[in-house]
């Protein structure tokens, strides 16, 4: 029988040059978690590392020419394992310097919220994640998307429905990387970041809380402590034109929301993403763990920027960038039915 293609050796990048696969950490792996990581890519034509992070993009640059990596001819992917704002900024830089390469960091805990194993939770999600098959599905909603111009994105909750309609683009975060790509794992979405939503949107999933720089950490964990209440007591987001206007529940959860994200700093939607990612089942409380935003639903974004590379606004900001999912979904696109979850 043949080895299902999934995980590590499905979302690096394939290169005709000579291949390296860094795992850049600042915690300790245990001896399971590497041997499973040089496991699932024993097959793969790449040559597998595992380099100490620090906080020096010179140091961690030598470091990889003494593994035997030529930096100016040698493709390297490399899979970023830190907490650290500080630490994720240095391996940015040096993957700015590397000419063939591509870059994923699992999307981690901060602060107080951080464990070994936690971490090795998010990077056994990763490693089973299906690169090939979200492309798949990357591609069917984007042949819906350019059937009609402006196209027509309709989403309904468990008790509401919203609606896009706009002819602006969609980012693809799934899928196999692609040269000098640096992306968020375990990802698996499409999104949208324009403003042309309208309607209502129901919460009865998870949420995630990624701070913007660290100040904002503290706000962070205290939001995760919320999500565990949304499938007892959903919330409800009222959007004009891509403005909350009311939040509403049948119980306290939404009034103990909007206490930890006024509108007059939340009240733009900065964020609507389409998820499939099925090895991000199930949702996860407690703590803030990535996986939740990739697991098969829809999710909206409020504060923040969902893109971190964008650090004149994070910084200026200085807010949690709250997604907050809907279980319980049903995606049509120009009329056509895309997406159905509970």
């Amino acid at each position: 029988m043949l080895k299902e293609e999934i995980g590590y050796s499905t979302l690096i990048c394939r290169s005709n040059e000579p291949h390296h696969t860094v795992f850049l950490h600042d915690f300790p792996l245990s001896d399971t978690m590497v041997a499973s990581l040089r496991g699932d890519l024993a097959d793969a034509p790449t040559t597998v590392h595992f380099v100490a992070l620090g906080d020096d993009a010179g140091t961690l640059l030598a470091a990889l020419r003494e593994d035997g990596i030529d930096l100016a001819h040698h493709y390297v992917s490399l899979q970023l394992l830190t907490s650290s704002f500080e630490r994720a900024e240095a391996a940015r830089a040096v993957f700015d310097e590397l000419p063939h390469a591509d870059l994923a960091k699992i999307d981690l805990p901060l602060g107080d919220e951080f464990a070994p194993e936690r971490a090795e939770y998010l990077i056994d999600v990763v490693r089973r994640g299906d690169y090939l098959e979200q492309a798949d599905v990357a591609e069917r909603f984007y042949r819906l998307l350019r059937s009609s111009r402006p196209y027509r994105v309709a989403i309904t909750t468990r008790e509401g429905s919203m609606e896009i309609t706009d002819d602006a683009g969609w980012f693809q975060l799934a899928g196999p990387l692609t040269p000098k790509e640096a992306r968020l794992v375990p990802g698996g979405e499409v999104a949208y970041v324009g403003g042309d939503v309208s309607g209502t949107f129901t919460v009865d999933g998870a949420l995630l809380a990624t701070p913007q720089r660290p100040e904002a950490a503290e706000a962070a964990t205290a939001m995760a402590t919320l999500g565990g209440r949304l499938a007892e007591d959903p919330v409800t987001l009222h959007i004009e034109a891509g403005r909350v206007t009311a939040v509403t529940s049948r119980g306290s959860l939404a009034e103990e929301l909007l206490a930890l994200t006024p509108l007059d700093r939340y009240g733009t939607v900065t964020e609507v993403g389409i998820s499939f990612n099925r090895a991000c089942h199930p949702f996860v409380h407690g703590w803030n763990a990535a996986s939740n935003e990739g697991r098969p639903g829809v999710h909206i974004a409020i504060g923040g920027d969902p893109d971190p590379e964008r650090k004149d606004f994070a910084r200026e900001a200085k807010l949690v960038h709250l997604d907050l999912m809907a279980a319980t979904t049903q995606v049509e696109i120009n009329g056509h039915a895309f997406m159905r979850t509970e």
